[in-house]
């Protein structure tokens, strides 16, 4: 039934309550989360630590003598049900190895030309977006650490010290569920990633999830391929899981596969997605010395004279992958905790939400976005775009850039515009401008059209979101494209005037 199925324990556990009564129901359900197979697991990850091949504990990379992960939370339901995966027992790293790891990471960082970050639902959860692997419910390594301080974990030197973070002493904090994901604000790791791009150590950033929350930390769009589907791009709606990525995008996938000389994976089970190749190639084409290589022997000057061309995978996961064997270093940590020790070890300038609240971190400027005024009580900040028509180097016609960015045209952004979609599945459809939320996102509300098989026309709106980042990257002319464009005749203050 657990394996045919993939039922969540919560409704095996609630089916059984009513055949057999609460006492066997729970009995049932912690024989299965506690039995060797671990309700059809492995051996491997029903222990109180991690067992297996080096490499699936530490990567290619990992020092032989760390000590394996041990279990923090231990959970017999399948994290992916229907997919390729393991069941959703979650694994630490202790301290100081996990230090050891990031202290690795940043090297292989340095080392890298092409960096791709490869981002899964796990990357938004500390910021209250809720993902699809985590099963443990309120058990889980990160509701554990929710609402507390953002230093014992991190900081802990004994494996008592992490114990103590994750039952409610420490650990870099999460964010409680919050009133829409539309509205959710970035966590540290979003943070981080930002900044890395800001230092030149992200060439492109895949992601998995749709919340645009990255751009809402300052990563810039043009770095970006939201390859299922983003909230913030009107051009680019949620791809079904049964339906087809988008060309153009899926194009970009395979260009960053090819070129990709480092894969940081973040949040992300890697249970057989198509675009989860970006991380299997890189890891298949990891220079051989270095597999062999350790980190005593290992540097990015070493790694310089001996030719290294590609450094592989890194997978930062709670949760053991398909993929661990393969990666060139893999670690077991919070991802805000790793992105925060990573900042650290790479000097790097990490922007806030707001611009007095510091992240734990190096501390600066605000982020690119800020909501407006009024809900600056519900997710603090202020709005830094206040205008609504720009002067775009883009083509009127297809969105496009201009050549050059020689040519400009005007992009009307004010209530009562129309708008034409450039790319996606409704290239071509129109939109009209309805203003913008409390976060300054603008509102559009899409038209679309219908043909029976009668011939009968049917026309139906849909409101999607523009982020407010689009407009800035547009005015410099850094996007290779911009999602919509303003029509002939369809600015503001025509269609008052009509």
């Amino acid at each position: 039934m657990l394996e045919g199925d993939g039922l969540p324990l919560p409704v095996v556990k609630s089916r059984l309550t009513g055949t057999h009564g609460i006492a066997f129901a729970t009995r049932f359900i912690e024989a299965v989360n506690g039995s060797e197979d671990g309700g059809g697991g492995t051996a491997a990850e029903d222990r109180a630590v991690l067992r297996g091949s080096y490499s699936e504990l530490h990567g290619h990379l990992g020092d032989r003598k760390w000590v394996p992960p041990r279990m923090a939370t231990r959970c017999g339901e399948r994290a992916r049900p229907g997919y390729a995966g393991t069941r959703a027992h979650e694994f630490l790293d202790e301290p100081e190895v996990l230090r050891a790891k990031v202290k690795l990471l940043a090297e292989l960082f340095r080392r890298a030309e092409t960096p791709v970050i490869y981002a899964g639902a796990g990357l938004s959860t500390s910021a209250g977006v809720s993902d699809y692997a985590t099963r443990a419910g309120s058990n889980s390594v990160l509701n554990r650490a929710k609402n507390v301080a953002h230093t014992t974990h991190t900081n802990a030197t004994t494996a008592s010290d992490t114990t103590n973070a994750i039952s409610g002493g420490g650990g870099l904090c999460g964010a409680g569920k919050v009133l829409s994901p539309f509205a959710a604000k970035p966590a540290l790791g979003h943070h981080v990633i930002a900044a890395l791009a800001r230092a030149g150590h992200v060439w492109r950033f895949i992601q998995q999830n749709h919340d645009g929350l990255p751009q809402k930390a300052g990563m810039p769009q043009h770095l970006m391929n939201e390859i299922h589907g983003g909230w913030f791009d009107p051009s680019n709606p949620v791809v079904k899981m049964s339906g087809n990525l988008r060309s153009d995008l899926f194009a970009d996938l395979l260009t960053c596969e090819e070129n990709a000389d480092l894969v940081l994976a973040v949040g992300t089970s890697l249970s057989g997605m198509n675009a989860d190749r970006v991380v299997s190639t890189c890891a298949s084409k990891a220079t051989p010395g270095l597999k062999q290589a350790g980190p005593t022997t290992f540097s990015c000057q070493n790694a310089a004279q001996e030719g290294a061309e590609t450094l592989g995978s890194v997978i930062v996961s709670l949760q053991r992958t398909p993929h661990d064997a393969n990666s060139s270093l893999r670690i077991y940590a919070l991802i805000d905790d790793v992105m925060s020790l990573l900042a650290e070890e790479l000097e790097l300038e990490v922007h806030d939400n707001v611009s007095n609240k510091p992240t734990g971190v190096v501390a600066s400027n605000p982020a690119v976005f800020q909501p407006d005024p009024l809900i600056q009580k519900l997710i603090g900040g202020r709005k830094i775009v206040d205008q609504d028509v720009f002067e775009v180097p883009y083509s009127p016609s297809d969105g496009l850039r201009t050549a050059g960015c020689a040519t400009k045209h005007t992009l009307d952004l004010r209530e009562g515009a129309r708008v034409m979609l450039t790319g996606g599945p409704q290239k071509g459809e129109m939109a009209t401008v309805t203003g913008r939320n409390a976060d300054g996102h603008w509102r559009l509300r899409v038209t679309h059209r219908q043909v029976s098989n009668s011939g009968a026309i049917k026309e139906f709106g849909e409101v999607r979101l523009l982020g407010s980042w689009w407009a800035v990257e547009a005015m410099v002319g850094t996007l290779p494209s911009i999602p919509v464009v303003t029509v002939a005749g369809g600015d503001a203050a025509a269609s008052d005037a009509a």
